[in-house]
Order: structure tokens, then sequence, then C-alpha cells
């Protein structure tokens, strides 16, 4: 009679045991499914391998990561630097002057800090000839933290095991690799795009709404230490020691301030950061000749040569590189982009 209800005891546990490895198999099923989705797609270019389904990225936030990666694959000779403004001009604007491999690294929203990371790594790890390096006000922002992304460590360390982690057992890195199948396939763009997506009030919507931005975002411009010219020596001293290295290594260093909206540039001295705005051009001479575009000019008066404040079009880019890299220039406005030789008084 005893041995009645113990027989059923041991078929009552057998059912949770039979769930408990279904429940196990499951589990392995969908990390192997994660894994390989991840590893095949390759969303953040992690791994070398690039095919049709991944050719366009989505994940704006991990480019820090995407960069990285896709520099050490291509082993660029050429690198653009900068932020976004920078990141709108095709490399192929540039081919035109300089014929080698070029790869734009720009990062967007990025500081001085970071910029200046990425091009030491680039540096001494590839064979630049040449750097072209497009600097943003407010980079310089001496509140500006770099992005969550971004990490020393693995610019340093020759195989950063949290990437690779990233890249293929997290379940984000799934979705996004999703994302990057939709976006290569349903996605695909048929059309190009136009120089000027925006109309005319889109244009002036998009005006007033980075002006707010910038003056309202403390990692933009409502700084108070920002107020103060010294402030920025130690991002200074960041393009400095860039400069020098690349010296030691050969590597032609081009430098020019972005073009913005001379509403922005009002933008700037109503904020009271005027005087460090001419502090940091001062400053910069006394470190390498540059290009300034940065001011009110024939092409930063016009805001059909906008997108918004901080962003031009994308042909503004040919005329950038044009009156940098042009010997024969003889069409193009003088007064957009004043050469600022190297200056010895200081």
């Amino acid at each position: 009679m005893l041995s009645f209800p113990f027989l059923s005891l041991l078929q009552a546990n057998k059912k949770p045991k039979e769930w408990y490895k279904f429940f196990i198999v499951l589990v392995c099923l969908v990390i192997i499914f994660i894994v390989i989705l991840n590893i095949a797609i390759n969303p953040y270019k992690t791994f070398s391998h690039q095919h049709l389904l991944n050719q366009k990225t989505t994940d704006t936030y991990s480019d820090r990561i995407t960069h990285f990666y896709l520099s050490k694959h291509l082993k660029p000779q050429v690198i653009m630097m900068g932020t976004s403004r920078i990141g709108l001009y095709p490399s192929e604007y540039l081919l035109k002057y300089i014929d080698k491999k070029i790869y734009n690294s720009a990062l967007a929203g990025s500081s001085i800090e970071e910029q200046s990371a990425y091009l030491t790594y680039y540096i001494e790890h590839f064979n630049l000839t040449h750097i072209v390096w497009s600097l943003d006000f407010f980079s310089f922002n001496p509140d500006k933290k770099p992005y969550p992304d971004f990490s020393t460590k693995r610019l340093e360390e020759s195989f950063y095991l949290p990437d690779y982690a990233e890249a293929t057992f997290n379940f984000k890195t799934s979705l996004v690799s999703l994302k990057t199948i939709y976006a290569n396939i349903v996605q695909r763009a048929t059309t190009v795009e136009k120089d000027q997506p925006f109309s005319d009030e889109q244009i002036q919507k998009n005006i007033e709404a980075t002006l707010n931005q910038y003056k309202e975002g403390k990692m933009f411009l409502n700084s108070q230490n920002f107020i103060n010219p010294s402030s920025i020596d130690a991002n200074l001293n960041r393009i400095k020691e860039v400069t020098q290295l690349c010296q030691k290594n050969g590597v032609e260093l081009i430098l020019y301030i972005s073009p913005v909206h001379e509403s922005h540039l009002d933008m700037i001295e109503s904020s009271g950061l005027g005087e460090t705005y001419n502090y940091m051009k001062q400053q910069l001479s006394y470190i390498h000749p540059y290009y300034d575009f940065g001011t009110k000019n024939t092409i930063t008066q016009k805001f059909l040569n906008f997108r918004d404040s901080s962003h031009t079009v994308k042909s503004i880019g040919k005329l950038i590189f044009e009156k940098i890299l042009d010997k024969n220039l003889t069409t193009q406005d003088n007064n957009f982009g004043t050469y600022r030789k190297l200056s010895n008084d200081i």
C-alpha cells in the first residue's frame, strides 16, 4: 500500500524533469541562433566579412565600435576625422585630390578627447599618409564626456573581449542584426539622396531646433566652464600631441574648422562663448596651419547650404576640399575658408 503513493510521486516528478530538459534545450537553441545570426550579419563590423545583408549599418550608438573595426579591416592610408559634419562628406570628394585608400572615421557628437585617441591609434597602427581633421567648437567643451561606447582599452588591447562578446552573445545585437537585414533588403535605397533633402520651411525649423539644442545642452555649449578660454587648453594639447605624432611618422595633417550657419555664430557670441571661440582659433595657429570655414561668409549666410544650423549639405564638402587642396582654384568665392598659417608669435 505504501509503494503506490511512492510510485505516483516518482511519476509526478518526472514531468518537471522533462520540462527542465526542454527549457535547457530551448535556451541553448536560442543562444546558438543568436550567436550564428550575429556572427553571420556582423552588424558592428567586428569581424572582417561583409556581404549584401550588412552593407548598410543601422546602429549609430555603436559607431565607435564599427569605425574602429572597419578601419582595422580596411587599413586605410587616409583618415577623415571629426564629428557628423565631416561624416556627411563622402570620401569620393577627397579621392579627387588624394588618390589613396580613404576611410571616413567620423564619430558623431564626439569630443576632441575621443577623436585624438582614435587618431593616435590610427597613426601608430596604420601606414597613414594623410589625416583630414574637421574641428568643431563644441568638441572642445571641457564638460563634454566621451560617448558610453568609447573605451581607451579598445585601442590599447589587441583583443578587447567585451566587443566580441557584444558582437556574438548579446540579445540586443541580434535585434540590430535583424534591423540590418531589413535595412539591406526592404529599405535598400533605389534613388540617390538629394543634396538638400529639406524644404525651405523645414530648414528654418531645423536651424531653430539645433540652435536651441546647442544653447541648452551641457554637452554642446551650455557650460559655465566653457566660458573660460583656458578651459580648452587640455583639448588644444591633445591636438598638439597628434600634430607632433604626425610629424614623427611622416603623416600630412590637414586641419580645418567646420562651417556653421551665421545664426549659429551669433548664438556662440550671445552665449558668452565668443572669447573662447576666438581663443581656440588663435591657439590653433600656434600648433598647426589650418583653414577657417567657421566665419560669416557667402556660404554660411545662405540657409539653403545647410540642413540645420551646424550641418551643411553634402556638396559643401566639395567646396571645402577644393579650397584646401586644389592648387589651381580660380572659381570659388575667396571669402569661404580663410587660411591661417602657423604663427610663432606666442
